[in-house]
């Protein structure tokens, strides 16, 4: 999707970021670092766990999209596999 229309909003709700100039909404390196500090502030053992078993920590997730939910879509570069799950 990126690669056909670019970042941006599709359908008046779903957000995809990329590297773009710093004040325009989808630029993923801001709308990462924003996410980077409210995450470090989360104390929920759940998510601390699952990075952990994952070999990564929250500060580690790119955040390349949201919604107007406010739902964030985000995910690890690149993580070692320490687990059975598949990748």
């Amino acid at each position: 999707m990126l690669e056909k229309y670019g970042p941006g909003c599709f359908n008046d709700f779903l957000w995809i970021y990329e590297n773009s100039e710093p004040g325009i909404r989808p630029n993923i390196e801001a709308r990462t670092r924003e996410a980077s500090e409210i995450l470090a502030g989360v104390t929920a053992p759940v998510g601390r766990h699952l990075a952990r078993e994952f070999g990564v920590s929250l500060a580690d997730l790119v955040q390349w999209g949201s919604t107007d939910n406010a739902d964030w879509l985000s995910g690890y570069p690149s993580a070692p596999r320490t687990t059975g799950l598949p990748r």
